[in-house]
């Protein structure tokens, strides 16, 4: 998408931010043209933000660095709210441009730092259901942040699943140091180890669209959750959609019938 899109950021510091997230969910970045313009800019800063805190277990080889990076985040944001001169990083500068901590916004920021911690430390995704659970607390974060409002725990469910249905499985894999591990790879590990996960994250994906039915597709929660609609089912499989034209058309066709 055109970096110069995202008034008040700048180019520069728009092409950084969509770098970051093309890096971690290039999927998220198909959504923005559709998001309304005043909007668009504290999307994008989001959805880096998201990205950001998904890398940090993949950065670090032990908990406590990943920790403190962590913590630098709730420093860096806190410094924020209460018009502290901002640290110097491109996402805590866009976060300020676009005004996206507020005394609203900073509970569910520090909502999705605390739940990446949780892949600081050991830890299994044994069930469909729990490997939900255990990344709900911060796609729900974002889908609030996204909307601009709290948003019912349904539509950072369609977040928690597109990014499972990314993930491939991979033997072998094991966790670093003190159990860290990134959410994908604690996911690609199950995969592995439980190949009928497969299978039953696919029930979970038809029986969420069978459940949600057509929204309004102006609806902000609505674009929140186009990202799972890059995910066909068919015979109990999940298959995600890849190719970049397809993908661009299945969003379309998303914003304009309201269906997933």
């Amino acid at each position: 998408m055109n970096p110069s899109r995202f008034a008040p950021l700048s180019r520069i510091s728009a092409e950084y931010l969509l770098d970051e997230v093309a890096k971690v969910e290039p999927d998220w970045l198909l959504v923005l043209p559709y998001v309304d313009d005043a909007r668009r800019a504290a999307w994008l800063t989001a959805c880096a933000f998201a990205a950001e805190l998904i890398s940090v277990s993949a950065r670090v080889s032990a908990p406590l660095p990943g920790q403190i990076r962590l913590q630098w985040w709730r420093d860096a944001l806190e410094e924020l709210r209460l018009g502290a001169e901002p640290r110097r990083h491109p996402v805590v500068d866009a976060m300020a441009e676009t005004q996206l901590v507020s005394s609203t916004g900073a509970p569910t920021i520090n909502a999705m730092i605390d739940a990446m911690e949780g892949f600081l430390a050991p830890g299994e995704d044994r069930t469909i259901d729990g490997a939900i659970a255990s990344r709900l607390g911060f796609y729900g974060a974002l889908a609030s942040l996204l909307s601009g409002s709290p948003s019912p725990p349904v539509v950072g469910e369609a977040l928690a699943l597109h990014a499972l249905n990314r993930v491939s499985a991979a033997s072998g894999a094991v966790p670093k140091e003190g159990g860290v591990e990134t959410p994908a790879g604690r996911f690609a590990r199950a995969l592995a180890v439980k190949p009928d996960l497969a299978s039953k994250l696919a029930e979970c994906i038809a029986a969420y669209r069978a459940s949600t039915n057509r929204q309004p597709p102006e609806s902000c929660e609505h674009l929140v959750q186009l990202p799972l609609a890059l995910v066909r089912t068919r015979r109990g499989a999940a298959y995600p959609i890849r190719q970049p034209l397809l993908q661009r058309l299945v969003i379309l066709r998303s914003v304009l019938t309201g269906k997933i």
